[in-house]
Parts: C-alpha cells; structure tokens; sequence
C-alpha cells in the first residue's frame, strides 16, 4: 500500500464517520481504509493541514492489516500505527526506513517511509463458528449457538437487520418472543484480549408458517397436523363448501385454491365459497408462505366428493300436440291426452327437475317422435336419477282419433278410360271396352290408409267378369270410423265381331292344310267306305253362331264318290260373317294290288386275316395270322369271332421266346366303315395253358376297348376255355338308366362316350382300357389338363355293385392321349366319364345292399401291406357330414384287413370308408389309386 501526498489522503481514523468515504482502489473488501470523497483538499480538520508532505510505502504481510493515522505523511508528526479490523498487534518488530518503532507510533521523518514488518507482528482475530438447532423449523423461537475461538470469551450479536449490537459472554441466543416465519440470520463477532473484534459470523434458520386448524363448512374434517390429504364426503344437496384455516403467524400468506382458482378470503381465514358439481371429486389445496415468501406450510389437500343426485322428477312434461288433460306437477305421474286423427305422432318433452337426470320416451331419446296408432298410445316417460337407481315413470295415454276420410284419391281400370277422369268428388263414372276384354280389375286407392274398400262387395283385386254390354260395377270405401262412401262405374263391353274358327275336325279323314283360324279353304280324302261325314267346328268366340250347310253342327254330311263341296258358316255376336269350306273327296272303291311272297335275307358268313404280336414296346412283329369270323345275322348285326386255338397259341409262343418277349397282342381290328356290333374273342384252355406255362401275358385289342391279362391271371385260368364279348351298348333305355346313375354317384357329371358292355369269364385281375376319342380333347394344354383330370370309368357290375374309378391315363410313345385304363376283376357295363372338380380323386365303389348297423368290412390285399401303414390315418370312416366315425381296424397275415366300428352305425345313414395312398406294400408300392367304399346302414 502507497500512500502519497497528491491524493489528498484521508487515512483511516476510527472516530470518523465512514459512510462519505469510499475504500482505496485494490483494497480488500473487509479493509477499512477510506479516502473522503467530493472535491479535492483536504479534511476540514485544519489539524491535519501541512504545508508538505512525503509518500509512506507499506509492504511485507501487514499491507492488508495496518492503518495509520489520519497525519500520515506530515514531517515532525507522531504516525500512530493501528490494527485493521479483524486484526491484532501481537509484536512490535515493525520498522520504519529500517528503524524498529517502539510502540505503535513514529516521528515522520522529512522523507519518504517504507514500513515493514519482518515478523508478522499482525494477525487475524479468529472467527467464532455459529451452529443452529435446525435449519429449517417451525418452533418460532430457536436456538443458535456458537463456539469461542479467541479464548477471551467475550461476544455481540444482533438479529436480522438490527441496529444495536447486544454484549454477552454467552454462548447461544434464544428469542424472548416468537419470531414471525420467514428467514432469520443471528450476526455474532467476539473480542480478543486487545479489545478488537473479530469479523462477523452468521447463522440461518428458516421458521415455517405452522396451520393450526383447519375446518370445511360441510361434511366431516378432523384436522391433525401429520396428516396432509382428507376425503369429505357431502350430499347433493351442498353446492358449495367453505375452507376455514388458522396459521401460527398473522403475517403469513393463506393460498386456497381448487382447479387454478385462489378461493383464499382478503378479508380473514374463511375461504370464498368454492362450487361442487355432483358426482365429482372436488380436489382444495391449502398452504401458507411466510412474508417474505421464503417458507411455506406443507400443502394440504381436501378432496370433497358431492354425492350424486337421486332426484328423478321433471319440472315440466309437454306434447308437441294435444294438451294433458291436467297441469302438469311433478308429483302427478299419470296423464292422458286426445289428438285428431291427422296427428301420426307427436313428440313429448319432459324437462327433468335436476340437469343431470336422465330422461327417455318409450327407452328412446326424448327428442323422437312417437309413432300413434288410432285409439289409445301408452307413452312411457321414464327419469333416472343421477345416481343411477333412483326411478321415477310418468305415464301418458294419447287417444288417437279414428280417420273419416272414405274417399279416394286414385281409381284406375285395368281396361278403358274412365270418363270423367278421376276427381275425389265425382261419385259416377263410365267406360267402355272392346269385346276382347272380359273382365276388368278395378284399382282403388283410398286416400286414408286406414279405410277399407271393397269392388263389387270383394276384394279390389279380383278381377270383374263383363258381360256385353252395361256392366255396374260398385266400389263402396269404408272410414275408419264406420263412415262410407260409394264409387259407381258403369262399364259397357262392345259385342264380338269375331266370325273364325278356333278348330275345324272331321269325323274321317285329315284336313289340308293343318287348320289355322286365318284359313277358309280345305280338302280332304276319305276312303270308298265313308258315305258321310260330321263337321266339327268350333268359334273362336262362344257367343259365335255356326251353321254347317246351313244345318246345325251335329248332323252328318252325306257323301258322294268324288268331290262334295262343304260351307261352314261363322256368324260373329254382332252380325259379322265368315265361310269355311272344306272339299271332302270320297275315293272310288278299293281294288288290292297284287303282292309277291317275301322270303327275309339269311345269315352271312365271311372272314379275314388279322395278326398276332409279340415283341417289345416300339419292336413288335407278327408271330402268326388268325382268322377273325364275321357272322351278320338277318336283322343286319354283325359279331366278329376269333378263336385263338392250340396251333395258333403254339407257334406265338414260338416266336415270342425267340424275340425274348413276355407278351402277346391278338388286334381283333374292325373293317374300316364297317364296324361290327359285337367282338369276341375265344381262348381254349389248351391255348391258356400254354401261355401260363411260359409266364406270359395277353392283350386282346378291339376297336372299343382292349383287355390285358397278366401273367399271374392266365395261370389262374389256365384250366378253362376263355371267352371275351365286347359290345356297345345301344338300347336307349339302357343309356338313360346309365345317366340316371352317374348322376346319383356324382352331381354333375356326364357321359363322355357310348356305354360298353364286357363280358368275360377270366378269374384274376385284367387291365381294360378304354379309348379316348381324339376329336373330343381340348387343344390348350390347360384345358386339355382339366379335361383328363376330370376323367373316370363307372363300371355297373350285373350283381349290383357300381364302381367310380378315376384310372390312369395312358399315351402313345409319342406322348399323345390314347386312353383311360383300370383294373378289373369282374365283367359288367364301362362308361366313360367327366367328373365335378370337386369330386373324389380315386376309386369309388357302392355297395348296392344296405348294411347292417354293425357292419365289419373285410378287405383282402393283393400284396402283404407293410403293417405299419396300416393306421387309422390311412385308413377311416366318415359320415354323410364328412365327420370321422370311431373305428377299429386289424390286419393279419392272411392280409385281410378289417374294419369294425367302435359304435353301431346309425340307421338309414350313408358312410364312407377310405383307403389311402398312405397303405404301402411291404415291397414300398403304393395302391394305383385311394380307395373309397360307399354304404348304407339299413
């Protein structure tokens, strides 16, 4: 610190006032080093006043702890050395220009001074530590407490903004009185042994406004200060409650708010009036904040709960037409009221005592019409107080008039024109029609819904017979209310002028041309032997004459040989004539021609050659040549015939074990254009046996179908003589019995090509393929995809059974559609086929006899069936619905299977069995195709 003469320094002096002067510039803000302030001289104590002064330079540790006397500077001055406050001299080691200073002052020398102290001859007075008994409190008057740290022991406090300090050796305060709430700050400095004080300490305490009471103007609040949230309950009947507070501190703020409102009073503790709505919980919050805005109470929270209302009475009840027979109170319930008939509705408004009720009209909303019907309307009003329960109904009976509207607003006929035209006033009416028209409707429409009218005393739309002539025609309208009302229509039908003929017959012998009404001139011829004739005409219109000759109708015209000339005479109702004639020419006597005996063709009998085939696919040749006999009978038919004998077997053999080939084919071909009705084939049993010897197989072809005979067959029926018969089956009846069938087994299916009938006497399983018609396949691969897909075989077995076979489709080795092919192991009836999309892709067979209701199937296998295949999975039964029947099923060595149901079949209920291509060989072969068995249970 520099202390120069050219500032015009005023050096701190304890006695002076220190608020008109302002610290040095750097000087710590707890130093209490002053210059005065205002114009530059000199302070007016001319004490001080010098003609010249010198600078006075303080370093070392005591520049922030020493003052000097306001004569600082001044040559031959006593400089008198002072402890800043805060601080104390303890040494006297400070040196002026390095001259020790004894005591605290020096003699200003004629020349600059520095002061040093080598020893820290000053130091900080320690500041006492200010504890309190809580921070933040609600007891008004506190404690703060605080600990010596000189070791004098002597201290001065003040609270707050306090202008005096209080003296005490104490070492804590207590307030005599209580202290409002807000922040409260205790100061405290302490005295050393050299009378200087300490720089001040402080303490804090928050006092917390304290709620004393608090009270609700409704309703049941038992305050207690630990607790902040209360529910009160009111009835409906309070709409509003007051909040009643008391806080420890007059000065405290009261804050009462509920949905953002401040309901606290200016003028006491007593909140304004906060509103309930019923049914809703009312949320108060309560708090106080201290003056200065520093504290707050806890906040209390009241939640009032008004009770919903149970008032389920109107305050007023009115129809939109009609007046209530009695004015309307709310304790009267029952009312009634008249309206005329031009009232269709009517509309009620009840008006309910309380806004929260709910109100309905006959369970509807009370703002919709009610609909009235003639006679009395019972209206039910019913109000349903807010809390839910409590009812109230208010009846209104409304008496509808009954219409006496009995007129018309439209009366139409279906023939004619009414003249005059249609007004509801006019009453009489007339029209005329054409002698065609013999009867009439007449159309009335009422103009009241309600009225009633008859035609003729029957229903308006009967229709009314007309006679020729003036026809009265009474159309009577009935009010609702018995009044009537009488229409007359006066309708004249004009006589025919219809003179034709509807028929013209003769007794023997045929009119030509073919009668029609438009033509008048016949002829016929009868034999020698008709000497007379009766005429038949019949008019088109009945009330026609007709005259024959000039006779009546029903005498005889006698007859000459040759022509004879007949007038029919048509005389129409009004005048009106028209002539039929009818030349009728009687034939000379009849003389026989003469006649030559017939003698009826005899039987033919010619042949030809056809071969037979071995080889391979694709390699075949021919082995032999046999001879195919065509035999046509004297009605015409015509039966091919060929006997593969025991030479003809022998050398197929021959030259089928040259070839290495197992199989031979006999093409039994039809003579181009000439096809034979029926083809047979004839196997002696010496032939079968010498094919079943060399384990080969035979395929007999004809034009309709051909049959393959495996090797295990032949040998089956090496010991007889087989004999094939392929017919088409040609009998309408027949063939119509056939589509009648299909049709049961499957809806929608038809006929694909002409029924064959198959006749053979083979034990085993043949293969039969049928052609498939070129012609009749589709050309898009698509189409032609869906079409063979569709294709199945119905076989119908002479002992009743009929089977659906889906087969197997087969090509040629240019991969083009040749045929459909199934495995048969009896002979009967084959059509061909189209099947639904929807129908079963496999083999269908049904039972022609009804079964018993616990029927057990038993089903041999070719092969042995790989057991574990055999699962109710695969194999199962199903009612008409298409729901699975409980079934057991085995299967033993003998590979018979058996199914049995678990229950009894329902009577006169169809079922279906299925096998699937799940069942396996025991080799891993599939069936060719899954099987389905189709019964009835008697």
């Amino acid at each position: 610190m520099e202390i120069t003469s050219k500032s015009y320094l005023s050096i701190y002096k304890p006695n002076w006032t220190t608020e008109s002067y302002l610290p040095f510039s750097g000087c710590p803000s707890d130093m209490k080093y002053y210059y005065k302030s205002g114009s530059m001289g000199f302070p007016s104590d001319a004490s001080y006043i010098q003609s010249s002064t010198y600078n006075i330079t303080v370093s070392g540790s005591v520049n922030q702890a020493i003052g000097l006397s306001t004569n600082a500077g001044i040559p031959g001055e006593a400089i008198s050395i002072y402890p800043a406050p805060g601080y104390t001299l303890t040494a006297e080691n400070l040196k002026y220009n390095g001259i020790s200073i004894s005591g605290t002052s020096f003699i200003m020398p004629l020349n600059d001074v520095t002061i040093t102290d080598s020893t820290n001859s000053f130091e900080k007075i320690p500041v006492p530590s200010v504890t309190v008994s809580s921070s933040e409190t609600e007891n008004t008057m506190p404690t703060w407490g605080w600990s010596d740290a000189t070791g004098y022991g002597y201290y001065r406090h003040k609270l707050d903004n306090a202008a005096e300090w209080t003296n005490t050796s104490s070492e804590s305060y207590t307030p005599q009185a209580s202290l409002y709430s807000g922040t409260h700050t205790l100061y405290v400095e302490e005295m050393n042994s050299m009378g200087d004080w300490s720089d001040m300490a402080q303490g804090t305490i928050k006092i917390k406004p304290v709620l004393t009471s608090l009270a609700i103007s409704s309703g049941s609040l038992s305050y207690d200060p630990s607790m902040i949230d209360y529910n009160v309950n009111v009835d409906n009947n309070t709409g509003s409650v007051t909040v009643t507070t008391i806080v420890n501190d007059s000065s405290a703020t009261m804050e009462i708010t509920s949905d953002g409102i401040d309901y606290a009073s200016a003028s006491g503790s007593t909140s304004e009036s906060i509103p309930l709505n019923a049914g809703i919980a009312k949320e108060i919050h309560i708090v106080a904040t201290s003056k200065d805005k520093t504290v707050t109470t806890k906040t209390y929270t009241i939640t009032v709960t008004r009770a919903k209302s149970n008032d389920a009475s109107l305050k007023g009840l009115t129809l939109s037409n009609g007046i209530l027979n009695t004015a309307f109170t709310a304790e009267t319930i029952s009312y009634t009221a008249n309206v005329g008939n031009e009232v269709a509705s009517i509309t009620v408004t009840p008006t309910a005592n309380e806004a929260n009720a709910a109100v309905t009209v006959n369970e509807n909303p009370a703002s919709q019409a009610v609909n009235l019907n003639v006679g009395d309307n019972t209206i039910i009003v019913l109000v349903t107080a807010q809390d839910g329960t409590t009812t109230k109904t208010y009846t209104i009976t409304v008496t509808r008039a009954a219409s006496s509207d009995a007129a018309l607003k439209s009366l139409t006929l279906s023939s004619g024109t009414l003249s005059p035209e249609f007004t509801g006033t006019a009453t009489s009416y007339t029209a005329a029609v054409g002698n065609e028209v013999t009867s009439i409707t007449v159309t009335p429409t009422v103009n009241e819904a309600n009225a009633s009218v008859t035609v003729n005393g029957s229903s308006p739309s009967q229709p009314v017979n007309l006679n020729v002539g003036d026809n009265i025609i009474t159309v009577l309208v009935t009010a609702q209310d018995g009044t009537t009302k009488t229409y007359t229509i006066t309708v004249t039908r004009a006589a025919s002028n219809d003179a034709a003929l509807k028929s013209l017959t003769l007794s023997s012998g045929t009119l030509s041309p073919v009668f029609t009404g438009e033509t008048t001139i016949y002829t016929a011829s009868v034999g020698n032997e008709v000497t007379s004739i009766t005429v038949t005409p019949t008019v088109n219109e009945a009330n026609a004459a007709v005259t024959v000759n000039g006779n009546p109708v029903s005498q005889a015209v006698n007859l000459n040989v040759g022509a004879n000339t007949i007038n029919v005479v048509v005389t129409a109702q009004d005048g009106t004539t028209n002539t039929y004639t009818v030349t009728v020419t009687r034939a000379a006597p009849y003389v026989p021609p003469y006649i030559p005996p017939y003698t009826p063709p005899q039987p033919t009998t010619e042949t030809r050659q056809v071969p037979v085939l071995v080889g391979n696919s694709g390699q075949q040749s021919t082995a032999v040549q046999a001879t195919i006999t065509r035999i046509t009978g004297s009605d015409g038919s015509k039966k091919d015939t060929l006997v593969l004998d025991e030479s003809i077997a022998a050398v197929t053999v021959k030259k089928a074990l040259e070839v290495k080939s197992i199989t031979a084919v006999i093409a039994i071909t039809d003579i181009p254009g000439d096809n034979a009705d029926e083809t047979e084939a004839q196997i002696p049993s010496t032939s079968m046996a010498q094919f079943a010897s060399n384990n080969m197989s035979l395929i007999i072809e004809t034009g309709r179908a051909s049959l393959e005979l495996p090797a295990e067959t032949i040998k089956k029926s090496k010991g007889q003589d087989i004999k094939v018969q392929v017919s088409e089956e040609k009998e309408s009846s027949k063939i119509a019995e056939y589509k009648g069938l299909i049709l049961q087994l499957a809806s929608g299916a038809q006929i694909i090509a002409a029924p064959l009938n198959i006749e053979a006497n083979i034990t085993g399983r043949v293969k039969i393929t049928i052609p498939i018609d070129s012609s009749k396949l589709p050309t898009s691969k698509e189409e032609l995809d869906k079409f063979l897909s569709s294709l199945a075989v119905m076989v119908h077995h002479s002992d009743g059974e009929n089977v659906v076979d889906k087969g197997t489709i087969v090509y040629d080795e240019k991969g083009n559609v040749v045929g459909i092919s199934i495995w048969v192991d009896k002979f009967s009836s084959f059509v061909l086929i189209s099947l639904p999309e929807n129908y079963f892709q496999g083999r269908t067979t049904v039972m022609k006899d009804t079964v018993g209701v616990d029927k057990k199937w038993q089903i041999k296998f070719t092969k042995p069936a790989d057991a574990a295949t055999v699962t109710k999975n695969n194999i199962y039964v199903v009612d008409s619905k298409g729901i699975k029947v409980e079934v057991e099923i085995s299967y033993g060595s003998d590979n018979l299977l058996k199914v049995t149901p678990v229950e009894l079949y329902k009577s006169g209920e169809t079922y279906y069995l299925y096998i699937t291509k799940g069942v396996k060989a025991k080799d891993g072969t599939s069936l060719v195709n899954e099987l389905r068995y189709q019964f009835t249970v008697k």
